[in-house]
């Protein structure tokens, strides 16, 4: 019967792990992913480093406060959006100081109407009819920034918008997508050593349990009962009953006029507190091993996305 309950915890526990994991990640809920893809200083990047070059904007060569804005909006949750759902359109909105110059859809999903709009110079409004499950748009915008003053896309942009069942916007960026192979080693090494670490000590728990060897104490008055018997401190005895718990403490030296050892048993000895924790750590690591594959299946998913 052992074998046949640990045969079944071994497979039950991944099955019920990933049960779990996969009900969680994929109940219903809306999520939009914002990929950046880079902030271009028009400026430094081009006309300052090739010789002969120059870019005008509106009949005026450029200079160093023009950045190049690109970036994608993906529908990474499991309900499509629609005009339905949207209270207030998404937004990006630009630190104090900074303004939006120009904008423009560069890609968008066939039949997916994209439009934009510019309603104050921190401010770029996007609106579509419907946004379906792995689709997404992309978009370049040009800013002006106060001169010397420029920040990374991350501290420049916030969002804000009014859709139901979505909270805030996942940002993610071109190199996390890319970067994952490395990351994907080391975790699965991780998770497969907590779940094979807590499956071995639960198979030695289960197989090779803890015993130990109780006494049959006959008292002075005649009275045989079984007990165990621990050393303590300062040459001290501590006896305790088995059928009432109870327990006391005896100096060594009394204990040959005040019992008698009548008998012995040796008993198996269930470690629960140490095979819940044994049996915790491995559904630690099975949650972390299928919470990692589900994250890079739908970064996987995404990157996939921005290539169509």
């Amino acid at each position: 019967m052992t074998i046949v309950m640990l045969f079944l915890a071994i497979i039950g526990l991944p099955l019920a792990v990933m049960s779990i994991v996969f009900a969680l990640k994929y109940r219903n809920r809306s999520q939009l992913t914002y990929v950046d893809q880079g902030c271009l200083p028009l400026f430094e990047s081009i006309v300052k480093t090739i010789e002969g070059i120059e870019i005008l904007y509106k009949k005026k060569a450029i200079d160093p406060s023009l950045y190049f804005l690109t970036g994608s909006f993906a529908n990474t949750g499991n309900l499509d959006i629609d005009r339905s759902t949207i209270y207030d359109p998404l937004s990006i909105d630009l630190l104090p100081a900074y303004k939006w110059l120009e904008a423009r859809i560069t890609k968008s999903p066939s039949g997916v109407n994209v439009n934009y709009k510019i309603r104050s110079d921190s401010t770029l409004e996007f609106k579509w009819d419907l946004l379906k499950t792995n689709e997404a748009f992309s978009f370049n915008a040009l800013i002006k920034a106060p001169k010397g003053r420029m920040k990374s896309a991350e501290k420049l942009i916030s969002f804000s918008h009014r859709i139901t069942n979505l909270q805030g916007i996942r940002v993610e960026s071109l190199s996390d997508l890319s970067r994952q192979s490395k990351n994907k080693i080391m975790s699965n090494r991780l998770a497969f050593t907590m779940i094979a670490a807590g499956l071995a000590g639960l198979l030695f728990l289960t197989l090779v349990p803890t015993k130990q060897v109780n006494y049959l104490l006959e008292d002075s008055s005649g009275k045989t009962f079984q007990a165990s018997v621990e050393p303590r401190r300062n040459n001290l005895l501590r006896i305790e009953t088995k059928h009432d718990r109870s327990s006391t403490e005896i100096k060594l030296e009394d204990f040959p006029s005040e019992y008698k050892i009548s008998g012995l048993i040796i008993e198996e000895q269930k470690s629960i507190p140490a095979q819940i924790a044994v049996l915790s750590y491995t559904l630690a690591g099975g949650y972390f091993f299928v919470s990692s594959y589900l994250k890079r299946r739908k970064r996987r998913k995404l990157s996939q996305t921005m290539k169509t």
